[in-house]
């Protein structure tokens, strides 16, 4: 007779190691999943505040978009998003503008938000490797009343008006 004592034991190690690594490995998914909708929340909020905020104390176009800036950076903070892990020391919300320089296409207006997530919990099994991740929340833009002003501005002087008969000039509203 063989002797098959331990047999059992041998077998549930084997399978309940592989079981816990299974169910590891979806815990560490759905927590890089919460985070990453996190961060695509927080993002979408600071972008929607971002084109929305306004002061509308006049015309200066390049401070509204100082202030709108400054308003969503305190709209997404206020959202944490370290506590999910979605933040490394590289991480930065940036936003996409008319008026920024080093994007031209005025289409694509809003936030967009850069961080490294590790792939894995383990350092043995991927946890030193990041990947690089991106949310962006591009939305349509309405004009501020400051760049309604400018523009109806340019319009008149355009139209080469004498200055003392300006005030008489009616300008269509084009939704501004």
């Amino acid at each position: 007779m063989k002797n098959d004592k331990g047999q059992s034991t041998i077998e549930f190690l084997i399978s309940f190691v592989f079981s816990l690594g299974i169910l590891l490995v979806f815990i560490q998914l759905a927590v890089n999943l919460t985070g990453g909708f996190l961060a695509h929340y927080a993002t979408y909020m600071a972008s929607r505040t971002f084109l929305v905020y306004e002061e509308g104390r006049g015309t200066d176009i390049a401070g509204d978009y100082r202030q709108s800036v400054e308003k969503a950076q305190e709209v997404f903070d206020s959202y944490n998003v370290k506590i999910f892990g979605v933040y490394d020391s590289q991480a930065e919300l940036k936003f996409n503008f008319e008026d920024d320089d080093s994007r031209k296409d005025y289409a694509f207006t809003g936030a967009y938000y850069l961080y490294r997530q590790p792939i894995s919990l383990f350092d043995y099994f991927g946890g030193d490797v990041k990947s690089t991740m991106r949310s962006e929340s591009f939305l349509g833009k309405e004009p501020t009343r400051g760049e309604c002003w400018a523009r109806t501005k340019a319009a008149i002087d355009t139209l080469g008006i004498p200055s003392d008969l300006k005030r008489y000039v009616t300008v269509f509203d084009n939704g501004c």
